[in-house]
């Protein structure tokens, strides 16, 4: 058992758990969120102190929580309930704590006096270490409502508190930046993308061990679902940077760096789906109006989602990236566009070819738009 506790930095002396307190409280809590159904958790934690303290500090702050987060903090409760009544009679090990934040976040100063109080209800000695260990697994566990306007303000606000944080964070953004730099989002989803890697940063900082959400065989699942290698590149790109910037040792990265890739891919999948590059595909029948509707709809069934188009009749003042036709014909002011010729609008045997086409097409005007990334090979976030 030993063995598997390498990767959180804790393990078994004597039947009793070692280690570095926040590590010891984060592995126990990894354990029970997902080694146990939710039922079983939410009739087991959910207590009325621990609702009291939620409420309050709630009130206090404007924070909404999500509805796993609030499972999230019964837990967690549990867990600090525990392991105050064990530091009774063991000296808690505090070290490996981020210290300056007790100066520089005015928000755990305003934090401890509620938690204060609930160490109080349950005859706890309490110290500023607690509260900071408290602040971290807030920030870290995704307990928040990110929608809400305060929280969003509160995260932000703390990311730009913590150094290796706010490092890691510049550094994605201006990764981000260079390799994609014809690309523009809105203020609100970026502020999402944002909150999102900070969240992940603070959790890759301060502690170590994941309990992976895809897997690695569901982390080739998600992989399979990109097209192109040179995201995947980007992807690898990210993690090798964070895994850097921090200096972890070959053991820690080994551990995180699988983990990291498959949560920066869904991120790069968020963004790209965000994107509004879109092909325009054109459809050129000799038919009358209204059958021109209707097999243009037919056509519109059998195309692929995995990218993004729009499809309309052909006006020959326009420009597309992918016009389909029923005869070989010039299009004089179309050179760019790529013809496709259907043998026949009614039976299924063109659409395999014509949807290879549309991921091609689509790629092509994707990279026209993404500065190379150096390659890596597939295997390394897996191995």
């Amino acid at each position: 058992m030993n063995e598997d506790l390498v990767e959180f930095h804790v393990q078994i002396k004597n039947g009793r758990m070692k280690g570095p307190e926040l590590q010891v409280r984060y592995f126990y809590f990894q354990l029970l969120l997902f080694g146990r159904p939710y039922l079983v958790n939410l009739q087991q934690f959910s207590q009325n102190a621990h609702d009291q303290i939620l409420t309050f500090l709630n009130k206090q702050f404007n924070f909404p929580y999500t509805q796993d987060g609030k499972i999230k903090f019964e837990i967690w409760l549990y867990i600090l309930q525990k392991r105050l009544r064990y530091g009774r009679h063991e000296t808690l090990d505090y070290r490996d704590l981020p210290v300056h934040l007790l100066q520089e976040s005015n928000f755990i100063s305003l934090m401890q006096n509620t938690l204060l109080r609930f160490a109080l209800q349950s005859a706890f000695a309490w110290n500023q270490y607690e509260s900071l260990i408290f602040y971290l697994f807030m920030i870290s566990s995704f307990t928040l409502d990110t929608t809400n306007h305060f929280v969003q303000d509160f995260l932000l606000q703390e990311k730009n508190n913590d150094t290796l944080v706010n490092g890691l964070t510049e550094q994605f953004e201006n990764t981000m930046a260079h390799f994609l730099p014809f690309y523009t989002f809105s203020k609100d989803f970026s502020r999402k993308i944002n909150l999102n890697v900070s969240q992940n940063h603070f959790r890759l900082v301060y502690m170590r061990g994941w309990i992976s959400v895809f897997g690695r065989i569901g982390l080739q699942d998600r992989l399979a679902h990109f097209e192109d290698q040179n995201l995947l590149n980007l992807c690898q790109t990210l993690t090798d940077n964070s895994l850097n910037y921090l200096k972890l040792s070959q053991q820690d990265r080994d551990f995180s760096q699988v983990e990291l890739f498959g949560r920066y891919a869904s991120i790069l999948q968020l963004i790209f789906k965000e994107v509004e590059l879109r092909l325009q595909i054109a459809c050129d029948f000799p038919y009358e109006r209204l059958m021109q509707d209707i097999v243009i709809e037919m056509v519109r069934e059998r195309l692929i989602n995995s990218v993004k188009w729009d499809l309309m009749k052909y006006d020959a003042s326009s420009r597309y990236d992918v016009i389909l036709s029923s005869q070989i014909k010039e299009y004089p002011n179309a050179h760019q566009a790529k013809i496709f010729v259907m043998l026949s609008n009614e039976f299924d045997f063109d659409f395999p070819y014509l949807n290879e086409l549309l991921k091609a097409t689509y790629l092509e005007k994707m990279q026209e738009r993404m500065r190379q990334v150096p390659e890596f090979p597939l295997e390394a976030p897996l191995s």
